[in-house]
């Protein structure tokens, strides 16, 4: 079928059709009428590009069989699927409202709402579950709302149909399935474990997440970046986002969230009881963390001030501890390295607060660490040093951020920074007999390790959209 309407006939087989429900990348959805039982259904059909492609006809067809395979109040139903005139179709429960995305577009629902929704909604996919169904793209759009308020699971169309007995696994093409915004890390990498029953609950708290802040988890600049945080950083927490969010729903939140399934719920009915809990005032499982959690959280959602942190700190104190053991009269140096280090620490904080997008994070890191790094190598003579390998190293570091631009940019900051060094050695030690094939090394070392990271990065990127 075309984007054209005009190429459906009105008469479709045992079919009337009466109206345009919604097109999606697939196939389009009609209001229809069953003429045989005088009854109302929304008929799904391919689009003509996709009935074409074999792959494509046969995730088509996957959708409605996993679809068909389960009966439950809170599953759209499948009523019938097959082929009319050579255009592949299923019949399914027409569901005259809403779905959850529309309910959200005013803003965060009710937090008891919320909760009461996705504990439904739980009990649901754990019924799918049962039948070796794996949901794999929960996100509020894909839930609709009946109009007695009932939720209802729909878009079957990446299911993962595991045979009994059979173990959890990646699709055959090893190629990320789902929706970005709402993907769990093992989908979005294949080095992240296998998919299973826990993908659908980080699903579960992903729509949880959505319904309580008004916002979707992982929200990039690009696909790919979308999936990067989705792999490597915790959104913030909803409490954060929405005081109104109780703490226990918030915990329940972040609990179903967490990148290792092992540190999920266990099931989709372990989230519905625990929500369940909440909803009845009782104590929820999922308890607010201990302090030490609360710490692994923040490292793994602030990566790249945390390292910082932890590295300049251990440097600031051991110089410190230097300076204080050195004998009287000493040059303090080491004192003016720990307060270089301090003001690094400091200027750090500031640039976490002030750039929140990832793209002017980047830059605002990369030249921080430039500037500050050719401070310290300036108090110690640094043209000489062995430190000088930080130059690379902080190039490297950049690449982390996946982002063209500030690896370049970091890498002509670093030549600058050097060439400043080498001035400063040239212009105030008396020894100038040059090692020029050691100050070339360095330089060449740095314009590798940029042109390295640049181009790795650039792989990273090409890859990362060739999968979506």
């Amino acid at each position: 079928m075309g984007d054209d309407d005009r190429v459906i006939s009105w008469a479709f087989g045992p079919y009337e059709v009466e109206g345009l429900v919604g097109r999606g990348g697939m196939g389009t959805v009609f209001r229809a009428r069953q003429l045989q039982l005088d009854r109302i259904v929304a008929l799904k059909m391919i689009h003509a590009e996709h009935q074409s492609d074999p792959a494509d006809l046969s995730r088509f067809e996957r959708e409605a069989r996993a679809a068909a395979a389960v009966q439950h109040p809170n599953v759209v139903q499948i009523f019938d699927a097959g082929q009319i005139h050579g255009q592949s179709y299923f019949a399914m429960e027409y569901v005259e409202g809403s779905d959850l995305e529309d309910e959200t577009e005013g803003g965060p629902l009710a937090p008891r709402v919320a909760a009461r929704h996705v504990a439904t909604v739980a009990r649901a996919v754990h019924h799918l579950h049962g039948h070796n169904i794996l949901h794999r793209d929960l996100k509020p759009s894909n839930i609709l709302i009946a109009p007695d308020g009932r939720p209802k699971v729909t878009d079957f169309g990446i299911a993962r149909i595991l045979g009994v007995g059979a173990g959890p696994g990646k699709t055959t093409t090893g190629m990320a399935m789902g929706t970005p915004s709402y993907m769990a890390p093992e989908q979005a990498s294949d080095d992240r474990g296998d998919i299973g029953p826990w993908t659908d609950v980080h699903g579960l708290g992903a729509v949880l997440y959505r319904l309580l802040t008004g916002r979707v988890p992982f929200d990039g600049e690009t696909a790919m970046d979308t999936m990067l945080m989705a792999i490597h950083k915790p959104p913030p927490r909803p409490r954060v986002l929405n005081p109104a969010v109780p703490g226990a729903l918030d915990a329940i939140c972040i609990k179903c969230l967490e990148k290792r399934p092992d540190r999920r719920y266990p099931s989709a009915e372990a989230v519905a009881l625990d929500l369940e809990r909440f909803l009845a005032g009782d104590v929820a499982e999922a308890v607010r963390p201990n302090l030490w959690t609360h710490l692994r959280r923040w490292c793994e959602r602030e990566t790249n001030l945390a390292v910082h942190l932890l590295a300049l700190s251990l440097v600031a104190l051991a110089k410190l501890l230097s300076f204080a053991l050195a004998p009287a009269g000493t040059a303090p140096t080491d004192l003016v390295v720990a307060l270089l280090l301090g003001g690094w620490i400091g200027s750090g904080l500031i640039i976490h607060r002030l750039f929140r997008r990832e793209g002017a994070a980047a830059l605002a890191w990369g030249a921080l660490d430039v500037l500050f790094l050719t401070g310290v190598l300036l108090a110690v003579n640094g043209a000489r040093s062995a430190a000088l390998v930080a130059y690379p190293v902080i190039i490297a570091g950049t690449g982390l951020w996946l982002r063209p631009r500030p690896v370049g940019v970091t890498t002509v900051l670093a030549l600058a920074g050097f060439g400043v060094l080498v001035g400063d050695s040239l212009a105030w030690h008396l020894d100038r007999r040059l090692a020029l094939d050691g100050y070339v090394i360095v330089a060449v070392s740095i314009v590798a390790a940029g042109l390295v990271t640049l181009r790795q990065v650039r792989r990273a990127r090409a890859l990362g959209l060739a999968r979506r």
